[in-house]
């Protein structure tokens, strides 16, 4: 698929999917604070990845902009899923909580922790959630993806969002160090034996990591 048939498609797609109001003032409010927040084409994937394998289960959202990913994931997840929201600004977690209150979903349902995230991951409790996505800057990205395997229940699936930064990984000549540590993970990531995963050409390029069971033990 050419570049402009890709861009054309995902045009389309954005433009035909309807959100609710919530998600709407969620995604103003998103823009205010000069947040990027995943597009519809990623927002509705989430949610249908969500109710697949978040039905009535916990998850972890690691996003300064969880009042748009939160909210498509928490849409999928049916009356009994909880999301444990983790980022250091305030004024985040409330936007969230306005856009949270606003799709009626209730206060049990979601909780947030303004702390670091690589910090606050290492007390949360082991092999507990079946989804854990993560907007996050490359330079943390490994050591949150060593950080979220544990915490995955089996089957359970890690989103790491815009993390192949639009494809500069793939540039030689770009040496900076956000580029440069995206460029070592997705190294890694194909040298490991212990997950599986995919990369997708969603928001900035999205990566999909699972655990591989039946990997030795290190």
């Amino acid at each position: 698929m050419t570049d402009s048939a890709l861009d054309l498609m995902t045009d389309f797609i954005n433009a035909t999917t309807d959100e609710s109001d919530a998600m709407g003032f969620a995604r103003d409010a998103a823009d205010e604070l000069g947040l990027t927040a995943p597009d519809e084409l990623t927002a509705s994937f989430l949610t249908t990845i969500s109710s697949s394998y978040c039905r009535d289960k916990s998850a972890v959202v690691v996003s300064p902009s969880a009042c748009v990913s939160g909210l498509a994931i928490l849409a999928g997840m049916g009356p009994s899923g909880h999301v444990t929201c983790i980022d250091t600004e305030a004024i985040h977690q409330r936007v969230a909580r306005q856009a949270f209150t606003a799709a009626n979903i209730r206060s049990n349902q979601y909780r947030f922790l303004p702390s670091r995230p690589l910090e606050v991951m290492t007390r949360l409790a082991a092999r507990s959630y079946s989804l854990i996505y993560a907007e996050i800057a490359p330079a943390d990205a490994s050591t949150l993806v060593d950080e979220a395997l544990e915490l995955l229940e089996p089957g359970g699936l890690i989103i790491l969002a815009d993390i192949l930064l639009d494809g500069t990984i793939a540039n030689p000549a770009r040496k900076d160090r956000d580029t440069a540590a995206a460029r070592r993970l997705d190294e890694s990531l194909r040298d490991r034996e212990d997950i599986y995963f995919s990369r997708l050409p969603l928001g900035a390029g999205m990566v999909l990591i699972s655990r591989n069971e039946a990997a030795p033990a290190s």
